[in-house]
């Protein structure tokens, strides 16, 4: 990167299921899995707000939806109580933590 950054930069704000394969096919990103790393490298890590929420809000609406009987204080259900739903939304969180930290989570 020629910004000659004084440090590493966590990308945040559009990034969506495109960010990392385009930070990887320019160079930009290191290969947290293998002992190559890429010396050149500023990205430190990727947040994926919002378009993670898109990702998980199917599951959340169907907790909130479906009758449960554990609720918190407010009466918010748990998603901990569902543990197929909770599964679910931990597969999906991974597709896009594995992308970045594939070496570290195995």
């Amino acid at each position: 990167m020629t910004a000659n950054l004084p440090g590493y930069v966590q990308l945040a704000g559009g990034t969506n299921s495109y960010t990392v394969p385009k930070l990887q096919g320019m160079g930009l990103l290191n290969d947290f899995g293998c002992q190559d790393h890429n010396p050149t490298s500023k990205i430190a890590g990727v947040a994926y707000g919002s378009y993670a929420r898109v990702l998980l809000s199917p599951i959340l609406d169907q907790l909130e939806n479906k009758e449960v009987v554990n609720t918190d204080s407010q009466g918010n259900s748990r998603l901990e109580t569902k543990p197929e739903l909770l599964w679910e939304a931990v597969r999906l969180a991974y597709t896009l933590v594995s992308q970045i930290k594939s070496g570290r989570l195995r």
